[in-house]
């Protein structure tokens, strides 16, 4: 995802989106693992991933996952928070100009993500 804008990002990731919840919705959950290591979705991903979720969000560009990982339907990865927003919009908490927080998630080897996770 090298040298892309955040909104050409969001529509390569609004493609895949439409992609998992028709075409490859009956795709088994190591299909659709392989499929995003092969379009290099996630920013990092080892081998043996199974990917259960039909939703496909732009946060994946910030996520590294390791070996043999399995996510179940129902998991979402978000990378950043917008209690910037609920702050800002608060004479109470305002003490100025309060950015988003991004963080990337780390996924290691040998591990599972439950349902709804």
């Amino acid at each position: 995802m090298e040298d892309k804008t955040w909104v050409e990002i969001g529509k390569e990731y609004a493609k895949y989106q439409l992609m998992f919840k028709t075409i490859y919705r009956r795709k088994g959950p190591q299909w659709r693992g392989d499929f995003l290591r092969e379009h290099k979705v996630f920013y990092s991903q080892g081998e043996n991933t199974h990917y259960q979720p039909t939703n496909v969000s732009t946060d994946l560009c910030c996520v590294s996952i390791g070996d043999n990982v399995v996510v179940m339907y129902g998991v979402t990865f978000l990378c950043h928070d917008i209690i910037n927003r609920m702050i800002m919009c608060n004479s109470r908490y305002n003490t100025g100009d309060m950015g988003a927080h991004f963080e990337p998630i780390k996924i290691g080897d040998d591990v599972a993500i439950g349902g709804a996770a």
